[in-house]
């Protein structure tokens, strides 16, 4: 197997993806976005979206759903209406990961039948909850925008009607899971189409690229980027329905016998990318396999300097010309990667200060106070060391008042060896655990942000700016994000000292204990 035969295929398992869509508007309106707590492990709640049983014991009371890219997704509300005006009819699945991302084309409603012509699509993300639940996040995408005339009022109505519509479908999953299915009555019955096989092999890749999350997704999307790391040509249409030609040929035409053509099922903007291959060399002995084959290439943000790029590659076989795909895509995306590591080399340059700024805190204790208008007094103290591996800080936080203090929280900030990111999680008095990461703001080379994200009760989302004058003082803002971005909750000045006052020293009962 030759290097160029690898590279030809190097982005079929993470970009390749089944049936081409009806095209859609390249300008999209706004998405709606639903979400859900379900009470089940995410296994079920999977099963539910993709079996047409599943389907029938919350969303509709027939359904035809064939877990395969370009197999049906159909739920039928009006089961004995005139076909193409039951419901979602010829609806289609776009890609999936098993257990955790589903897309598929949907319609409008039949009161809109000129918006019905079209499809739109849906991407529904599955993700474990801290309590064993599974958050289940829906995005209704592909919207056309800038419409005028009677269309226009029509694709208003529809979106406006899908705002009502998505909250509903997902209080109806979590109450199946609560009270069983839902009991349609008198209603049709639908066969239950077969899922995809089970024995079917994927693909993983993912590697840490030390770039923000706009430059990667660009890196991936937009065709003088595309070339300058992974092939000399490409023409790319960034929409669901439109597709990526390339070639790892020199002067090759992309339209030509040597062109490949990746053919996008989900677009969701910084966020993911499905495709499958639809087009390979004519000489190629594997394409009609590569016709079985899918890929999801998902972004996630690390830092705002650090991405996250997860590659994998579904509808992988047995047998030996399957191996022979598997080893040709395993030694291509290998290149791949290689060469975006090439494109976006390792910075440690941030990292590394957020490193030292953090490394400030060690020493002596940090004390904040002050006094509000009913005359309570208001007092934080933070005591920080440094950790057993010499780089690791470890903070210890008192809050109170005029009647004294409590132990409020327990921190680590450590370097997390498998992003370079500077991290920490914390511990509070009642329990709650929060971890996040620390970096360098952009603007201010002696502010150090902190992403508190929480993985417990307490579901609030913070961010802390942390700026330091010198080396006895520093000013902390605390931004509650569910609030506002913009304006702190919270403002406090803290000073170095030696030894706290002894105000500082006397202790009082948790008000959680």
């Amino acid at each position: 197997m030759t290097a160029t035969t690898c590279r030809r295929y190097a982005f079929a398992s993470a970009m390749a993806l089944a049936i081409a869509p009806c095209a859609l508007a390249l300008d999209y309106g706004e998405p709606i976005v639903a979400e859900g707590l379900v009470d089940a492990p995410r296994s079920e709640v999977w099963r539910a979206w993709t079996t047409s049983e599943g389907v029938e014991s919350f969303f509709g009371p027939q359904a035809n759903v064939d877990l395969r890219p370009g197999g049906p997704f159909e739920v039928l509300f009006m089961t004995d209406g005139p076909l193409g005006l039951r419901g979602a009819d010829d609806c289609k699945i776009l890609s999936f990961k098993p257990e955790e991302m589903l897309s598929f084309t949907w319609n409008a409603p039949p009161q809109y039948p000129n918006a019905r012509r079209e499809h739109t699509f849906v991407v529904l993300e599955l993700e474990d909850a801290p309590g064993g639940e599974t958050h289940v996040t829906l995005t209704h995408l592909g919207w056309p925008s800038n419409v005028d005339g009677d269309l226009g009022v029509e694709w208003q109505g529809t979106h406006k009607y899908f705002q009502d519509a998505w909250p509903s479908v997902i209080a109806s999953l979590e109450k199946r899971f609560v009270d069983g299915p839902k009991d349609w009555g008198a209603r049709a019955t639908a066969e239950a189409a077969p899922a995809m096989p089970d024995d079917t092999r994927s693909l993983h890749y993912t590697m840490i690229i030390d770039a923000p999350l706009s430059e990667v997704w660009r890196a991936f999307t937009v065709a003088e980027e595309f070339e300058s790391w992974a092939v000399p040509t490409s023409v790319i249409d960034l929409r669901v329905g439109g597709t990526n030609r390339t070639t790892y040929l020199p002067d090759k035409n992309v339209y030509g016998p040597d062109g490949i053509e990746h053919t996008y099922l989900a677009v969701e903007h910084e966020k993911l990318l499905a495709s499958r291959i639809t087009k390979s060399p004519m000489h190629s002995p594997i394409h009609r396999l590569l016709r079985n084959t899918w890929g999801v290439t998902r972004f996630e943000a690390v830092t705002p300097h650090k991405t996250r790029v997860i590659m994998t590659g579904h509808g992988y076989g047995h047998g030996p010309q399957w191996d022979q795909i598997v080893e040709i895509f395993n030694k291509g995306n290998e290149w791949t990667l290689a060469k975006l590591y090439e494109k976006f080399p390792p910075r440690t340059d941030l990292d590394e200060r957020a490193h030292q700024l953090a490394a400030k805190l060690v020493g002596g204790e940090w004390v904040h106070e002050n006094q509000f208008p009913n005359g309570e007094v208001f007092r934080v103290r933070n005591v920080a060391k440094q950790g057993p591996d010499e780089r690791a800080v470890v903070i210890d936080g008192w809050l109170g008042n005029q009647e004294g203090m409590f132990y409020h929280a327990a921190t680590s900030i450590f370097g997390d060896v498998d992003t370079g990111a500077t991290r920490f999680i914390s511990i509070n008095e009642r329990g709650d655990v929060t971890d996040g990461v620390m970096y360098v703001d952009p603007a201010d080379a002696e502010t150090l942000i902190w992403t508190w994200i929480p993985t417990s009760a307490d579901e609030t989302h913070y961010r802390v700016e942390m700026r330091f004058f010198d080396d006895k003082r520093y000013t902390m803002k605390l931004f509650n994000l569910g609030v506002s971005e913009t304006a702190p909750e919270m403002t406090a000045n803290f000073n170095r000292v030696d030894a706290a006052p002894p105000a500082f020293m006397r202790m009082r009962p948790s008000p959680a204990h």
